[in-house]
């Protein structure tokens, strides 16, 4: 009775979270080139919470390490999928893409280096297209 509704709210979500996980990357790579130099991760589940800030240049794979870090500051934050809610919300895999084989909701975060960019990917509804998205500066 509710399956349409409860599907579509679903899919929502999980393009309204797309939208956010894609802001706040932008906003973290501002800040490495025109703020602080540095970027934030919030360890929210550990027995002191607190928050680290990573200088923006951490070594040669400075894309990547950042693509993992921020995948690491939504798990800490406990975003969640919105098909699965025991699921993580973001994973960080060298070279990974969302695909329709993907699971419905999951948000890859692919940082290359030598292209200077973050690649943000998710199959967030299976009646849409897998939203790909680059962030760079």
């Amino acid at each position: 009775m509710y399956n349409g509704y409860i599907e579509s709210s679903k899919c929502k979500s999980a393009n309204e979270q797309f939208n956010r996980v894609r802001d706040q990357i932008q906003q973290q790579l501002f800040n490495c080139f025109f703020g602080s130099g540095k970027y934030s991760v919030a360890y929210n589940k550990t027995r002191r919470p607190h928050v680290n800030f990573y200088a923006c240049s951490s070594g040669p794979r400075d894309y990547e390490y950042f693509a993992r870090m921020m995948a690491e500051d939504f798990y800490q934050k406990d975003w969640k999928n919105p098909h699965a809610v025991s699921n993580n919300c973001c994973f960080s895999r060298r070279g990974k893409i969302a695909t329709k084989a993907s699971g419905l909701g999951t948000i890859y975060l692919n940082g290359i280096h030598s292209q200077k960019k973050v690649i943000i990917s998710s199959n967030t509804c299976d009646a849409e297209p897998v939203r790909v998205t680059e962030v760079s500066f």
